[in-house]
């Protein structure tokens, strides 16, 4: 009598190995977080991987971006309208408001202050000007080896003060740029409030090494 083959066992090990690395390579071209469990295998594809302490990673295939914010920070997505951009960005856009808790007793107007990544597919070459409807400044400049085109603006009411300033990274495709925006209630019209005049040094400090952590993961 014959005895039936016997079924190596490496050969199940081998195709359930293939299986859950097929599954985790997937999600790893959709969302590139994936790997912020495992540092280790994160050298040389993202930087923002390893986010600081207290800080989270961000990671959009549709954006083709991945940076660290502060955890504090909430995310929306979707079409950012500023007070000085009345134009819809396009649709791949993340906005990084600063919490209400950020800057209590100021004048500090939150969450519409905060920090945006977006893209405009049609802004050629890239430049910041062309995510705002007026600047009142440009220039280029260099930072950690990455060069940007800088566009700022800045608008006021009878109560209300507004500075946005646009970071775009040249040569990308398509154009991605990383706008700060900050709005403060006006001094004057506030101090009946007893509102403090808000210090911006910290928060610049803070979207600076936001826009310092954004890879360009297209």
């Amino acid at each position: 009598m014959v005895k039936p083959a016997r079924e190596n066992p490496w050969r199940l090990t081998f195709l359930v190995f293939l299986f859950g690395a097929s599954i985790y390579a997937a999600l790893l071209y959709f969302d590139p977080s994936v790997l912020a469990p495992f540092p280790f295998l994160s050298i040389g594809i993202a930087e923002a991987n390893v986010a600081p302490g207290g800080w989270k990673i961000y990671s959009s295939h549709a954006l083709g971006v991945s940076l660290d914010y502060p955890g504090t920070f909430s995310v929306s997505t979707g079409s950012v309208r500023t007070p000085l951009s009345s134009r819809a960005a396009a649709p791949s856009s993340a906005f990084f408001a600063v919490p209400d808790s950020y800057a209590p007793g100021t004048t500090l107007s939150t969450p519409d202050s905060g920090m945006s990544v977006e893209t405009l597919p049609a802004a050629t070459p890239c430049s910041g000007d062309a995510f705002l409807d007026e600047s009142i400044d440009t220039g280029s400049m260099s930072d950690h080896g990455v060069a940007y085109s800088v566009a700022k603006s800045a608008g006021s009411t009878l109560t209300d003060s507004y500075q946005e300033t646009v970071y775009a990274l040249e040569g990308s495709n398509p154009c991605t740029a990383i706008r700060y925006v900050i709005h403060t209630k006006n001094v004057h019209a506030s101090a009946s409030a007893g509102l403090k005049p808000f210090d911006t040094g910290t928060l610049l400090s803070q979207f600076d090494a936001m826009r310092r952590s954004v890879v360009l993961t297209r």
